[in-house]
């Protein structure tokens, strides 16, 4: 922005002036430093008479450079702060960005070096996380609630678990699914009547097991929300159908629930 004197106007035309005057000296100042040279001072526009200055349509005429493109301003907000209030049981630390939550259930690490951002334990009456970005942009300013969410669901992880149930779908062939290596991994044969055997191995930290109280139910449990719902979806994307019309062959593996292992009473 190039600061620039008017002469003095009258009280009813100082509005009118400066809405015109306030988008005529944005311009692409990295092109006037390119070489394009020869152009009116802007101080010139100072001596303007106010006939001339008030005649002239707004927004165009008094913008000495309309060749240029318009200058887009980036809003960076100054500081932006997120905390979240960590309850009793759970321990959280976190050392150069990498935080490491502590609960009933076992330990969560989580490496979010990748974000630029602080991220401090402040203890108290209450033990919360503070999680703040400085001179951020819009996307920037977005990883302040998926890091804080993150955080919320390591706590939930250590303290309740994560449970995903799974059903097995089928209109003639029935889906046989076999349980192998204590949980540790699954089997699935006759899909579709194929005689492929798909193999399915389990991330860490989850289990898998046949349900008791429901037919062709396929439980998945585990403290880390991430390793769960990928071993769920990896599940349900051997078992798509190709080749054929999906909207007739609905044959397959889905996700029904998804909830806690402790239940909230």
């Amino acid at each position: 922005m190039v600061a620039f004197k008017l002469r003095s106007l009258p009280s009813e035309l100082q509005a009118r002036t400066s809405q015109q005057a306030a988008g005529l000296y944005e311009f692409d100042q990295g092109s006037r430093a390119a070489g394009q040279a020869n152009r009116e001072p802007l101080s010139n526009l100072g001596n303007c008479s106010l006939r001339k200055l008030l005649s002239l349509p707004a927004q165009e005429s008094l913008n000495p450079y309309p060749h240029l493109p318009k200058l887009t301003l980036k809003m960076l907000d100054v500081q932006k702060i997120e905390e979240l209030d960590i309850p009793e049981g759970v321990e959280v630390s976190i050392k150069s960005r990498i935080i490491n939550v502590t609960g009933p259930r076992g330990t969560l690490t989580k490496n979010v070096r990748h974000v630029n951002m602080d991220i401090r334990v402040l203890k108290g009456k209450k033990t919360s996380v503070q999680l703040t970005v400085w001179q951020g942009s819009r996307k920037h300013v977005a990883c302040l609630r998926t890091i804080r969410t993150m955080i919320n669901n390591m706590v939930i992880g250590v303290t309740k678990g994560f449970q995903y149930k799974m059903r097995t779908v089928y209109a003639h062939f029935p889906i046989n699914c076999i349980i192998q290596e204590s949980g540790q991994a699954v089997e699935i044969r006759n899909f579709l009547g194929e005689k492929t055997v798909r193999h399915i191995d389990m991330l860490d930290g989850v289990v898998i097991t046949e349900s008791k109280a429901q037919k062709d139910e396929l439980i998945l449990e585990g403290n880390d929300i991430d390793n769960v719902s990928q071993s769920a979806a990896s599940i349900q994307g051997i078992c798509r159908v190709r080749n054929k019309d999906i909207r007739k062959f609905l044959d397959g593996i889905y996700v029904s629930e998804r909830g806690t292992i402790v239940q909230d009473e």
